[in-house]
């Protein structure tokens, strides 16, 4: 065919191209739809998958965090309750079966001089009877009973050991071996040496016996200072004391006001108040060794004391050793 000048040629589509090419977009579109189908799907999956994941750390996390407040409220209860980390740190003791004892924060008052107008320096006066009455309270040696079980845990033949009189036993005190509570023989102890105090040996012992004590007298102080030693010792304290400058002092001075964590001394006084043998000053002295007593032997030196220098107020005395020139 031959095109008149000013006529163009324009191109016929292919047909069949046409179809081809129609065909093969309608495949691409519907493979990209079907991948974004799945992408979607995999992402959906995937968030799925993540927010089980996180759900899951989240309950492990609230799992271990209830795991360890319930495991800290044991412990608190465990160790704030029975007397539990006083036994870690004592010998055994059938009181802490009886007797909750708290431990309290305590800053210690030890001024160099007494004030006669503070209640707690009661115990630092003069000697008068009240004085007596505060030191008596604290120091008595009160008796209570325990088991034959508890004996042998204290390391003890209950065969040895004293069994308690039929006449002493009741329901509120037991009717077990008699016991005393360490404490307050310690405080015991401390008084005996209060009295023993040269600017207090007139009044508990020079009116009565001048320089001429009873015979047990140089021995029990001698006693009370190695008891007292030996358990301060035994309980070393390791609490630290600072040092201050003071107004007319030119060396350092210590501050003794310390902080400690104590027993509550106070519980145990009222608790042994009330649970200790009644009247037993008056039974311990009517209370007579039977005679088929197993016995262990007599302490060194106690048989030894004799008869003293003399005797006064129905009793052996020993004059005083080592006494200045004055004295004699």
């Amino acid at each position: 065919m031959h095109l008149s000048k000013g006529q163009t040629y324009e191109k016929l589509e292919d047909k069949e191209s046409s179809d081809l090419t129609d065909g093969s977009s309608s495949e691409h579109s519907l493979l990209r739809d079907g991948q974004s189908g799945r992408l979607e799907t995999w992402n959906i999956r995937d968030s799925v998958q993540v927010s089980r994941r996180r759900l899951v750390g989240f309950m492990i996390a609230g799992l271990v965090l209830a795991t360890n407040i319930c495991t800290m409220g044991i412990c608190f209860l465990y160790f704030s309750s029975g007397n539990t980390l006083l036994r870690w740190t004592s010998g055994y003791s059938p009181i802490f079966d009886r007797l909750h004892i708290p431990a309290i924060s305590k800053e210690l008052h030890i001024p160099l001089f007494p004030n006669i107008s503070d209640p707690r320096d009661i115990y630092r006066l003069p000697p008068s009877p009240e004085v007596d009455a505060a030191w008596d309270r604290i120091s008595n040696i009160g008796l209570h009973s325990i088991s034959e079980t508890d004996v042998r845990r204290l390391g003890k033949d209950p065969m040895l050991a004293i069994h308690s009189p039929t006449e002493w036993w009741s329901e509120e005190w037991g009717s077990g071996w008699m016991v005393e509570i360490d404490a307050f023989h310690q405080i015991h102890c401390l008084n005996a040496l209060r009295k023993g105090l040269i600017t207090n040996y007139q009044y508990y012992w020079g009116d009565r016996y001048d320089l001429e004590p009873p015979v047990t007298f140089a021995m029990h102080l001698n006693h009370c200072m190695g008891a007292l030693l030996e358990n301060l010792m035994c309980h070393a304290d390791v609490d630290t004391v600072t040092y201050n400058w003071r107004e007319t002092q030119v060396s350092p001075f210590p501050d003794f006001a310390i902080r400690k964590q104590c027993r509550d001394f106070n519980a145990i006084l009222e608790w042994q108040e009330k649970h200790k043998l009644k009247n037993g000053h008056d039974r311990w002295y009517a209370f007579e060794k039977p005679a088929d007593a197993k016995q262990r032997e007599v302490p060194p030196g106690l048989t030894e004391l004799g008869e003293g220098t003399g005797r006064k107020n129905g009793q052996p005395v020993q004059r005083l050793d080592g006494l200045p020139p004055q004295c004699v």
